[in-house]
């Protein structure tokens, strides 16, 4: 957990200096950023746990139905209504994370305290998607990841010392890669808030499910680990059924088609 801690903190600080310099962080902002801050900050703080309690498997599989709930919430609030052949394509899509998944080694056994940790990053997930699409409307991407992580790691904070956890990284070393982590996948948020003024939000979930792709062929690239026919395979369904889904128009009213 303190690994996202100081992710959080890492990746606010180009940001937060850059909407100080340009007046972007007010009143306004810091209010439409509060909710998805909690739901970035909750999240984050179940799911780093979760992943030492019950196995990196179970952790990743609940995550990976992420798409889930954003299509309802794509569908009531946002008035994105999926047809049907888009609702396949996602459950195809989740059916070849699912199996890629479970087509790795894990390490560790299930335990039901952590899957309901990872079933709670889930929903709070959706709460900063969600939320965060809202506060887009209004904000533009520096001001509105400036606030999220602001809130985040103020959430986080008392979560940490209320656990327990060492906050200091043994050495240098571990700074180097706090400050990769947080660049790389902040990189990723940064360029999704912004997508997310222009993207339906059930696209931004779905891409998530390129997550466990991307890990495997890194894995495979960086620490000669094997993949397997069955994650080949599903790697090429995840990929394929989420180039269908992007192709795939919604309607803007439920549909019977």
């Amino acid at each position: 957990m303190a690994i996202g801690y100081w992710r959080i903190w890492f990746a606010l600080g180009p940001v937060l200096l850059i909407a100080v310099w340009k007046r972007l962080l007010n009143f306004q902002c810091l209010k439409l950023t509060f909710w998805p801050g909690v739901g970035y900050g909750v999240a984050t703080s179940f799911f780093y746990p979760a992943t030492q309690i019950t196995s990196v498997a179970n952790a990743t599989l609940i995550t990976v139905l992420q798409p889930i709930p954003l299509l309802f919430v794509g569908a009531i609030f946002f008035n994105e209504y999926p047809t049907k052949r888009k609702i396949g394509w996602t459950l195809i899509s989740i059916a070849g994370s699912i199996t890629m998944v479970l087509g790795a080694k894990s390490r560790g056994t299930g335990d039901l305290t952590g899957d309901f940790l990872a079933i709670g990053s889930l929903v709070f997930m959706a709460l900063y998607f969600s939320s965060a699409k809202r506060a887009r409307e209004s904000l533009e991407t520096i001001p509105l990841m400036t606030g999220v992580w602001l809130w985040a790691g103020i959430i986080m904070t008392p979560v940490i010392f209320l656990t327990g956890k060492d906050l200091v990284p043994i050495n240098g070393r571990d700074w180097f890669f706090v400050a990769c982590i947080a660049a790389i996948p902040g990189t990723g948020h940064f360029l999704t808030s912004f997508a997310q003024r222009y993207a339906q939000l059930a696209l931004v979930g779905v891409f998530q499910l390129l997550t466990p792709v991307i890990s495997a062929v890194f894995a495979f690239w960086f620490l000669d680990q094997v993949i397997s026919l069955v994650q080949g395979i599903s790697m090429v369904v995840v990929v394929t059924s989420l180039t269908f889904f992007t192709l795939e128009k919604n309607t803007s009213k439920p549909t019977t088609n």
